[in-house]
Formats: structure tokens, C-alpha cells, sequence
């Protein structure tokens, strides 16, 4: 018994085998298309199949790149940012997953993301010319911006040496001045009328029991 259940299990795991394989090969023959409609610019259709491949074979670091590219050809920049890092997650290596990232997060721009991938993207490729201007680049942009804030904020004038600083003191009755206090006119004004309550009670609808009289009139 332990022999034929060692078999099978044998059997079952060369049949696992097979099919991963096959299945990486028609995803492989996916993705080739894909690349064939990206040259021709046909970007849509290429995620189609991209995506076809990433259906069969969700660990290929390669299908989920080309797929951020065909994303950043249309614009749609956090589909771009999601597939790039999905790519570096496979492949921590993949220098052009962060440089399509980098991309993308500069068009949103959020330019410290994408300064971030692209010192990552440095990091893989130091000798790369496109990768040192792309970093100079985003790096002068965030000092530019850094410096606009700074100008834009309030500045407090220092205080002068000779100025100092003194504590509100309560001194006790003894302690306090004897000078008489200074005498301030004041005009007073007139107070307003208060308003009738039965007046009040036409506009709120209330009812205190007052009445207001009304004013004679010729019943002709």
C-alpha cells in the first residue's frame, strides 16, 4: 500500500509539472504577442494579452513590467505604479520596472516617489547617463520647490539686543503705586426702546396676554 500511494503521488506530481510547463509555455507564446502589438502600438490590445499571460503564470516579474509600460503609453499611471511594483516584488532587480515607476509617479507629480525609484533604479544601473539625468532632474525640481515654500512663509523680525522680556507681576496692595489714577471722560449713549411684547407676539406667534392699541380710523 505505502508503495502505490508513493507512486501515485509520483504520478500526480509529474502531472502538476506538466501542466505548470504548459502553462508557462502559452503564456509565454501570450506575452510575444503582446510585445508584437506593443510595436505596433496597439497598447490596449496588448494588455489583453499580457494580462492572459499573468492569468496562467502570476510569477513572471516580465508580464506584469510589460503590462506598466503598455499603462504608462495610456496615461493610466497608478495601473503603471501597481504592475511595476508587482514586477520588483518577483524581481527586486528589474531596473526598468523602477525606471517605468519613476515615470509614472513624476507625471502624477509626486516627485519624492519618484525620486525614490529612481535612486533605485540608480542603484541597479550607476553607469546609466538616463538614470544620473533623470535624477538630477527630479532632484532640482524638488529644491526648486523646497526654496518657493521657504520664500512664501512668514519671517519674524528678530528682536533687537536691547530688548527684553518681562513677566506680568500681581504685587501685593502694599507694593503697588500710590498714584491717584487718571480720570477718562465717557459718553453715554441713549439706550434703544425695548420692543412691546405684543409686538413680539405678532412676529413669533407667541401670546403674553398684551395687546397693542390700534390706531383710530373713519369707518368712511
Amino acid at each position: 500500500d505505502f508503495c502505490l500511494s508513493r507512486g501515485l503521488g509520483d504520478v500526480y506530481k509529474r502531472q502538476e509539472q506538466s501542466d505548470a510547463e504548459a502553462r508557462r509555455r502559452d503564456a509565454i507564446e501570450f506575452k510575444d504577442k503582446g510585445n508584437a502589438l506593443v510595436k505596433k502600438k496597439e497598447h490596449e490590445a496588448a494588455i489583453k494579452m499580457y494580462t492572459r499571460a499573468i492569468e496562467l503564470c502570476d510569477d513572471d516579474s516580465v508580464f506584469f513590467s510589460n503590462r506598466s509600460q503598455c499603462y504608462l503609453s495610456l496615461e493610466k499611471y497608478r495601473e503603471s505604479i501597481d504592475d511595476a511594483t508587482r514586477a520588483i516584488e518577483l524581481d527586486p532587480k528589474s531596473s526598468k520596472s523602477f525606471y517605468r515607476r519613476m515615470v509614472a509617479y513624476e507625471k502624477l507629480g509626486e516627485d519624492y516617489k519618484a525620486l525614490q525609484s529612481c535612486r533605485q533604479w540608480l542603484d541597479l544601473a550607476p553607469e546609466d547617463q538616463s538614470a544620473k539625468n533623470s535624477y538630477d532632474r527630479i532632484h532640482n525640481r524638488i529644491s526648486e520647490t523646497e526654496k518657493k515654500k521657504d520664500k512664501e512663509k512668514i519671517r519674524w523680525s528678530r528682536l533687537d539686543s536691547k530688548a527684553k522680556t518681562s513677566e506680568f507681576v500681581m504685587r501685593p496692595a502694599h507694593l503697588r503705586s500710590k498714584r491717584p489714577l487718571k480720570k477718562v471722560s465717557v459718553n453715554l449713549r441713549k439706550a434703544a426702546s425695548p420692543i412691546p411684547e405684543a409686538v413680539i407676539d405678532r412676529i413669533f406667534g407667541n401670546n403674553t396676554g398684551e395687546t397693542v392699541p390700534e390706531p383710530e380710523t373713519n369707518s368712511k
